[in-house]
C-alpha cells in the first residue's frame, strides 16, 4: 500500500511541476500539442495513447508504426475565464487613473455587466501524462495511459469587485450580491483504451473507401485532494442613519488534514466561546496534499468515420498525396469520485447589522499606544469575526462526491497532401476547472513543408474565454516526437483571457 501511495504522490508532484512550466487555454478535455496548435481541435486528429482522453476511437486508425510510448507523454496546463480580464485591468489600473466610486461602477459594468448578481470565474486545469503506451493490430488497438490532474476555480460577484473603493452607499445603496467561491480537486487516473474498426467497404485506401472506428477507455480514479468554499450573501449600505446589512450563508467542504484542522478550530471556538487566531493555525493543513483520498470510476467514448476522396483536379507539391476526410464524436470524462478521507462540511448563516462602534479610548491609548488601526484589527474586527462569521457548524460525512468535467465534442478533419484542416465544436456538462457549458468553435490547419516539421496555426472562440489564436511546431519524426504549441488572447474585454503553451513530452514510436 505504501509503495502504491508513493507512486501516486510522485505522479502528482510531477503534475504540480508541470504547472510551473506552462498554461494553456482548452477547448478539448485534454489538449495535445497538435490539437492546441490547431486552435484547440483534436476530436478527429489525435491518435496514439493520447486519444484515450480525447477520442478513444482514433486508437485504431492505422499509423506508420505499431507501438507508441510516451515518457511525460503530454503536458497540458490550462487557465482562463471571465474573471481574468487583462485588457480591462490594463486599461484602468495601470495608467495612474484615480479610481473613484463612480468610475469603479463603470468598470464593474464593463467587467461583470450591469446586473447586481453577476458572477465571474477563472478556472485552471493542470494535466500531465507521466506514461502512456499504445499498440495497434490490423483491425484493433489497445492502450494504457496514466494522467495526473489538478482542477480549480475561483470566482466572485460584482459586489465583491465594487469593494475596491470601499463599502459605502454610493456603490451599495441598493442591495448587491456579495458572493465568493473557490474549489480545488486533484486526482490521478489510470486509463485503459480499446478501439476497433467496426466496418469498411474496401480494404484499400482507394477513393470511395469508407471506414468506421469505435473506441472506449474506462478509467480508475484516485482522488488526492478536495476543498471548496462557497459564500452566498447580499450587502446593503444606508445613510442617515449609517447602517450596513450583510445577509450571508456559507459552506466549506474539505478532506484530510485541512478538514481535521477546521474541525479542531470549530471545536475550540465552541468550547471557549472565542475563535482561535487564524494566523498560523492552518500552516500545516496542506502538508498531506497528494495523499490517497478514496476512489472513483470514469469513462471516455468515441467514434470516427473515415472517407477517402479523389485527388483534386489541380495538383501541386503541397496537395499531392492522400486525400481523406474524417468526422468524429466523443464524450469524455463521464464519472465521479468519492472523497472519503476525513470528509467534513462546515456551514453558517446569519444576518450582520452594523451601525458603527464605540471606541474604548482608555484601551486604545494604553494597550495600543493610540494606534487606531491596530485597535480596530485586534478588537473590532476580531470581535465581529468571532461573534458573527466564525460561529461554524460542522457535519461529518462519509464522502464528498465530485464529478468529472464531462464534455461532448464533434470534429472534422481533411488531409490533403501536406496539409490538414480541422474544425471542432462542443460544450461541457459543467463548469469545473476550465470546462464551460458555453459552446466553443475551434479551427486550425497544419502544414508540413517537410514531413518532420509541422507548422500549425488556429483560432478558438467561445468556451471560457475571448477569441484566442494559436500556433505550434517542433520535430515529428517517424520514430520520435517533441513538439510544442502556444496560445494568446489579444483582447479579453468581453469574455476574459487565457494564455497557453503545451508540450508533447518525449514520444517514441516503433
Amino acid at each position: 500500500m505504501n509503495s502504491t501511495k508513493n507512486i501516486f504522490q510522485g505522479l502528482f508532484l510531477a503534475g504540480l511541476l508541470s504547472f510551473g512550466l506552462s498554461y494553456t487555454a482548452s477547448a478539448q478535455s485534454f489538449n495535445t500539442t497538435r490539437g492546441l496548435g490547431m486552435g484547440g481541435t483534436g476530436t478527429a486528429t489525435v491518435t496514439g495513447f493520447q486519444s484515450n482522453f480525447v477520442n478513444p476511437a482514433n486508437l485504431a486508425i492505422p499509423q506508420r508504426t505499431k507501438w507508441s510510448i510516451g515518457i511525460i507523454g503530454g503536458l497540458n496546463p490550462d487557465a482562463g475565464g471571465g474573471l481574468a480580464n487583462i485588457s480591462l485591468y490594463n486599461e484602468y489600473f495601470t495608467q495612474g487613473t484615480t479610481i473613484t466610486p463612480e468610475l469603479n461602477m463603470q468598470i464593474a459594468d464593463r467587467w461583470f455587466g450591469s446586473s447586481g448578481n453577476t458572477y465571474k470565474e477563472m478556472g485552471f486545469n493542470v494535466d500531465i501524462v507521466p506514461f502512456g503506451i499504445s499498440y495497434q493490430r490490423n483491425d484493433w488497438a489497445v492502450s494504457l495511459a496514466t494522467r495526473v490532474r489538478v482542477l480549480g476555480n475561483i470566482g466572485m460577484s460584482r459586489g465583491v469587485f465594487l469593494t475596491s473603493t470601499g463599502i459605502n452607499s454610493a456603490t451599495f445603496g441598493t442591495p448587491q450580491q456579495f458572493d465568493i467561491g473557490n474549489e480545488t480537486v486533484a486526482f490521478a487516473e489510470i486509463s485503459a483504451g480499446y478501439a476497433q474498426k467496426v466496418w469498411e467497404n474496401n480494404t484499400q485506401n482507394a477513393p470511395g473507401t469508407m471506414r468506421v472506428y469505435a473506441g472506449v477507455a474506462p478509467k480508475f480514479l484516485v482522488p488526492m485532494h478536495y476543498h471548496s468554499v462557497d459564500v452566498q450573501s447580499q450587502m446593503r449600505v444606508q445613510d442617515s442613519p449609517y447602517l450596513i446589512t450583510h445577509d450571508f450563508t456559507y459552506e466549506i467542504k474539505a478532506v484530510g488534514q485541512f478538514a481535521e484542522d477546521m474541525r479542531r478550530f470549530q471545536q475550540e471556538r465552541q468550547t471557549t466561546g472565542q475563535a482561535p487566531k487564524v494566523d498560523g493555525y492552518f500552516d500545516d493543513s496542506f502538508n498531506d496534499f497528494g495523499e490517497l483520498r478514496g476512489s472513483g470510476l470514469g469513462i471516455d467514448l468515441g467514434a470516427t468515420f473515415e472517407y477517402y476522396l479523389d485527388e483534386l483536379p489541380f495538383q501541386s507539391w503541397a496537395t499531392k498525396g492522400m486525400h481523406r476526410l474524417r468526422g468524429s464524436i466523443s464524450v469524455t470524462d463521464i464519472g465521479s469520485m468519492n472523497m472519503s478521507n476525513s470528509a467534513k462540511r462546515f456551514y453558517h448563516s446569519d444576518v450582520f447589522i452594523w451601525d458603527g462602534f464605540d471606541v474604548n479610548q482608555n484601551r486604545l491609548n494604553e494597550d495600543y499606544d493610540s494606534d487606531f488601526g491596530a485597535y480596530f484589527n485586534n478588537v473590532i474586527a476580531d470581535s465581529i469575526g468571532n461573534e458573527i462569521y466564525m460561529n461554524l457548524n460542522a457535519e461529518e460525512l462519509s464522502a464528498h462526491k465530485v464529478g468529472l468535467p464531462g464534455m461532448f465534442n464533434m470534429g472534422v478533419a481533411y488531409d490533403v497532401g501536406k496539409l490538414t484542416f480541422a474544425l471542432d465544436t462542443g460544450a461541457g456538462f459543467n463548469n469545473r476547472g476550465t470546462n464551460s457549458t458555453k459552446m466553443y468553435l475551434a479551427l486550425g490547419t497544419e502544414f508540413r513543408p517537410v514531413n518532420y516539421l509541422p507548422i500549425r496555426v488556429g483560432m478558438k472562440t467561445g468556451g471560457n474565454s475571448s477569441t484566442a489564436f494559436t500556433a505550434g511546431t517542433g520535430v515529428n519524426l517517424r520514430n520520435f516526437e517533441f513538439t510544442f504549441s502556444v496560445l494568446s488572447v489579444p483582447n479579453s474585454t468581453k469574455y476574459g483571457t487565457a494564455i497557453a503553451s503545451a508540450f508533447s513530452g518525449f514520444i517514441i514510436r516503433f
